[in-house]
């Protein structure tokens, strides 16, 4: 259920200005009358999710996971077909023009 738009407004033009001047814009008083009326419908909203009942879960009980982790498995691989690309190498290293 959405709140009552005619509840009491949470945040007041006055607040929204400050916060704009403290962020460094510039809003028109429609504006902060907008931002006014949006910001306290979005706290209004806090406010029911803070009634809803819900059960405190441990950490375990929510990710009951046990080793999700891939096994290691070493694979060897020949770099010869890799390293033929490649324009510049020494030895089985490639060279690369110095950054710094």
């Amino acid at each position: 259920m959405p709140p009552n738009q005619r509840e009491k407004q949470l945040v007041t033009r006055e607040q929204v200005a400050r916060i704009a001047s403290l962020a460094k814009l510039s809003l028109s008083p429609k504006e902060e009358e907008m931002y006014s009326r949006e910001l306290s419908v979005i706290l209004q909203y806090f406010k029911i999710l803070d009634k809803a009942k819900i059960d405190r879960a441990s950490p375990e009980q929510i990710a009951a996971v046990t080793n999700s982790f891939r096994g290691e498995e070493i694979i060897k691989t020949d770099p010869e077909p890799i390293l033929a690309g490649v324009p510049k190498k020494k030895g089985r290293f490639v060279k690369a023009p110095r950054v710094f």
